[in-house]
């Protein structure tokens, strides 16, 4: 059955009704996730946070691939270096290719591909994508949906320095 779900905004006909809560894809490929993420690119300047971003959703709803967890996979351009902002909402991102560092709190943390590091809620951070000619990708798990539904997910961009930390 999931694997019937398995092409990208695709739903099939004819298949007995998906009446799990949460999404009926079981593996979302990093190929077409890193295609999504260029063809995104491709007309998009993308966020001055988070560079290109693409959310992991349930094909059936457009939500969340899971009630209480949210999944996102983000794209950092060469040389990108995005500005600070926070949220409601923790995140622990795992480094699916490239170096850079990020500023977590006023301190920078160095990062590279295997890496895994967490930006607790309402914490200012920003990520730098260290390689000016190679893309950075990072791959991110969070508690967005539960924000979400509570009614509390804020988000606000760095006020001072250009939207720059000190660290």
């Amino acid at each position: 059955m999931p694997r019937s779900y398995g092409g990208a905004a695709l739903r099939p006909e004819g298949v007995a009704a998906w009446e799990k809560p949460y999404s009926p894809v079981m593996v979302y490929r990093w190929d077409a996730t890193r295609d999504a993420l260029h063809n995104l690119a491709a007309v998009s300047d993308g966020s001055p946070f988070d560079g290109h971003m693409v959310r992991y959703s349930n094909p059936l709803t457009g939500g969340w691939a899971l009630r209480t967890m949210g999944a996102h996979m983000q794209m950092l351009p060469g040389g990108f270096r995005g500005k600070a902002h926070r949220h409601t909402g923790n995140v622990v991102y795992n480094v699916a290719g490239g170096r850079g560092f990020s500023i977590i709190g006023g301190e920078r943390f160095d990062w590279e591909t295997h890496d895994i590091f967490c930006v607790p809620a309402w914490m200012w951070h920003e990520h730098v994508n260290l390689d000016p000619d190679g893309e950075a990708f990072l791959f991110s798990f969070n508690d967005f949906p539960v924000m979400e539904a509570l009614g509390v997910r804020i988000e606000e961009p760095y006020p001072d320095s250009g939207g720059h930390q000190p660290a």
